[in-house]
This record gives structure tokens, C-alpha cells and sequence, in this order.
């Protein structure tokens, strides 16, 4: 018996673990809102997630199991999602309702989501998602912080707002974990995730956001 993070995993053969049907991956894509999860999802005996990202991740856990699985209670197990965010512009783009649908789907009562993009010139952060002025500001801030067209970059492999972007990246975060309460994200009212995309062009970013119980 293998645990993987609250959930556990057994080899076939293993009494209490039922070998999942063919059927259990599935292909999931949805666009909406510039934004679209492209994922492989495997479930157990429940039709709870026991293990969600993307296709190649699924196919080495798959190999590894021999697609048994189990879990020890009525709630799913680990949930790891790839959710591909497509930029338009630099600055701040709120993506909570595409974690909070995640954190849904994993059917945890309590835990705690992380959240890790997987890129040196954009990163996350909390922020206030009332008052578009807030962010605004923000954007502003950082721009006169870290301005484009320093003479001691040496860094412009990809135009002058590539080591710039490196650097915000580097003040502010790669990673959010986020306390789950009552299944929900425990944000406070005024409280929203947000990607900071650093370069002026548009991008195709990935965040993985994992949820445990």
C-alpha cells in the first residue's frame, strides 16, 4: 500500500482496492474566458478524483499502479490540476474562479490548495479583486520599480522587457497555498488570485494547483 498524500494507492490484488475501468481517463479541455484546462483525470470505485493533471503525468501514475486505486473515507484523494492561462496583456488577471472549480471537483471539506506557476517572468499573488484602481496601482508600482531600458541588464535575450519581468517575478511569488474551509477557498471577502503576467506581449502560462486534504 502506497499513500499518496491522504489518499492510498494499492498494487492489483490488494484486498479493498477495485481495478478502475477503462473508461476512468478522461480527456477533459474547456476555453472559456481566455482561460482553459487541458487535463487527463483518473477516478476511483466512488467516482472521486484520485489523481488529475496532465496527460503524461497521468500515464506514468497509471503505469505505476497498474490502475488499482483505493481511498481510505468518503472524500477524494490529492487533486492536481494543469490549467493552461492565456495572457493578453502585461499585468494582473484574476484566475480564482478557474482554482475555486478545482478545489469543487476535488470534494475536500478541509485541506489546502497550492497553487505554482511554472514560469521566471510571471508569478502570482493575492490581491484586492473589488477596485480595479488597486490593481492599477499595483501594475504601476512595480513598473517604476523595475523600469525597462537599465544599462546594467545584460539579460535581453527576448527585448527590453525580459530581464525586467525576471526580476518582478523574483519580488513577488511563484507559489499560493490557500487554506480550504467548509470546501471552499478560505479567501477573505475582498481577497482574489491573480496571475501577474510581467512581459508586455501576449502568453500561454501554466499554473498547477493542487489540492489536499
Amino acid at each position: 500500500m502506497v499513500d499518496f498524500g491522504g489518499g492510498k494507492v494499492a498494487m492489483p490484488g490488494v484486498a479493498g482496492c477495485e481495478p478502475l475501468p477503462p473508461s476512468a481517463d478522461e480527456e477533459l479541455d474547456e476555453a472559456e474566458g481566455g482561460l482553459s484546462i487541458e487535463e487527463m483525470s483518473v477516478r476511483n470505485s466512488h467516482g472521486h478524483f484520485l489523481f488529475a493533471g496532465p496527460k503524461t503525468s497521468v500515464d506514468r501514475f497509471s503505469t505505476a499502479v497498474s490502475s488499482a486505486a483505493c481511498t481510505t473515507g468518503d472524500y477524494a484523494s490529492d487533486v492536481v490540476r494543469s490549467v493552461i492561462i492565456r495572457t493578453s496583456r502585461q499585468g494582473l488577471h484574476e484566475i480564482t474562479g478557474k482554482v475555486a472549480e478545482i478545489v469543487q471537483e476535488a470534494n475536500q471539506r478541509e485541506g489546502l490548495c497550492t497553487i505554482f506557476i511554472r514560469h521566471t517572468s510571471a508569478s502570482l499573488v493575492i490581491q484586492e479583486n473589488a477596485d480595479p484602481s488597486a490593481r492599477h496601482d499595483l501594475e504601476t508600482w512595480l513598473n517604476r520599480l523595475v523600469p525597462e531600458g537599465d544599462e546594467r541588464f545584460t539579460h535581453h535575450a527576448e527585448g527590453p522587457d525580459d530581464m525586467p519581468a525576471h526580476i518582478k517575478a523574483a519580488l513577488t511569488a511563484t507559489s499560493l497555498s490557500i487554506p480550504i474551509d467548509d470546501g471552499r477557498l478560505g479567501l477573505g471577502r475582498w481577497q482574489g488570485i491573480y496571475l501577474w503576467e510581467h512581459r508586455r506581449a501576449a502568453h500561454e502560462r501554466t499554473v498547477l494547483v493542487h489540492v489536499t486534504g
